[in-house]
């Protein structure tokens, strides 16, 4: 892997070019963002004193209008461009070796093969997905956005609306072993809301398999383990797995879910930030900048690492 000071000194010719696009398309971009602002302002303050909603639903209109085609459109194409060009380069000065797709992601099936999740994704979408070799290691992972689509009434209206089941960055990595069951750990909120009713809880949750309690008191503290062998769970969940686990989660700072089925592990991080995206108004010559993404990115493959993946301790 290049060390990061190379990697930005071989692309600054490039984003000393792309920075220029950059400011013209933003300051064209930004007329249209005062004008939508503009017209939705006047808008509010002619609804006020004409007092017909036919004023501020055509001034939404036009507002949107000026928005989307004018501001939006243009910092959509500045991001397509940054990632085909800078970030692309940033990945495979990372790691030659791994594929990037900017508009794929984790397929649905492969969301629900990891069993984390179960409540329905009526809206499932995602972007930035990439894939490859990390030493010994086959990854991919993406980000991704899941819906459930919920219908409220209160007997005379019927309101729809969704609720996010998951945002953030989904992984998945062999674990370079053959799995006869599956076992899945989650953060353990029941237990952090409830108490030793939360353990209960646990147990009587239905739509997933047997509890597994293990020995390490900050582990059970953080996560609950389900799984349909416990003793393969306890198999794979050993003791320096546990401490590996439990350092993810203190590293990022953030809910940590992981499943172990079909040979390979399944990790699920929330994120509500989006990663490796530029802003359309920061300029790109600064190594602060572009070495948010190098960090991001390295953040993302470290998680092979953080779970000591490449050492072969099974064969499969």
């Amino acid at each position: 892997m290049k060390p990061f000071e190379q990697i930005f000194s071989e692309l600054l010719p490039q984003l000393e070019e792309l920075d220029l696009s950059r400011q013209q398309q933003y300051k064209g971009a930004k007329k249209w963002l005062n004008i939508a602002i503009g017209i939705g302002i006047t808008s509010l303050v002619l609804l006020i004193v004409i007092k017909h909603p036919a004023v501020i639903i055509v001034g939404g209109i036009i507002a949107a209008a000026c928005y989307f085609g004018g501001y939006y459109m243009a910092a959509k194409k500045y991001k397509n461009e940054f990632k085909d060009t800078v970030f692309t380069k940033i990945l495979h000065a990372v790691n030659p070796g791994l594929g990037y797709n900017k508009s794929g992601f984790i397929s649905k099936d492969k969301f629900f093969e990891s069993r984390i999740f179960t409540e329905r994704a009526d809206r499932y979408s995602g972007e930035d997905y990439i894939s490859g070799m990390v030493d010994k290691t086959q990854i991919e992972f993406s980000e991704l956005h899941t819906q459930e689509r919920r219908v409220t009434s209160n007997g005379k209206t019927t309101t729809v609306h969704y609720v996010t089941i998951f945002k953030g960055l989904f992984m998945i990595a062999d674990f370079h072993k053959n799995f006869n069951g599956h076992t899945i750990v989650l953060p353990d909120t029941a237990e952090k809301l409830f108490g030793f009713l939360g353990k209960k809880l646990q147990n009587w949750n239905f739509t997933r398999d047997e509890v597994v309690h293990m020995e390490n008191a900050e582990f059970e503290k953080e996560f609950v383990v389900y799984s349909n062998d416990q003793v393969e769970a306890r198999y794979i969940l050993s003791t320096s797995m546990i401490q590996r686990i439990l350092d993810l989660k203190k590293k990022y700072n953030t809910n940590v879910y992981l499943s172990f089925i079909n040979s390979k592990v399944f990790v699920a991080m929330q994120y509500n930030k989006q990663l490796f995206e530029p802003a359309f108004k920061e300029s790109i010559t600064n190594s602060d900048y572009i070495r948010t993404f190098y960090n991001e990115l390295g953040a993302c493959l470290s998680i092979v690492d953080d779970l000591n993946l490449n050492t072969r301790i099974w064969s499969k």
